[in-house]
């Protein structure tokens, strides 16, 4: 991995992490740029929990051979 294509990666991260409301497009965007960028990304993985009495947590699961992003609550 280059060290430019890190550095463009870090800036993608911080504006879509500052601007996404939605953790889905923010995890296929990451791992759509790291996986262009050359780095070896099999399987990655967010979780967001919550302590409401009503809502539960999700975790989203990004898998190299799917493509896609499988979401779990």
């Amino acid at each position: 991995m280059r060290t430019q294509d890190l550095l463009d990666l870090i800036g993608w991260i911080a504006d879509a992490g500052l601007s996404a409301d939605d953790p889905l497009p923010l995890l296929e965007g990451f791992c759509a740029r790291a996986t262009a960028a050359g780095l070896p990304l099999h399987r990655a993985v967010i979780g967001l929990d919550t302590l409401h009495p009503v809502l539960s947590g999700s975790t989203f699961e990004w898998q190299r051979e799917d493509a896609a992003v499988r979401q779990e609550d």
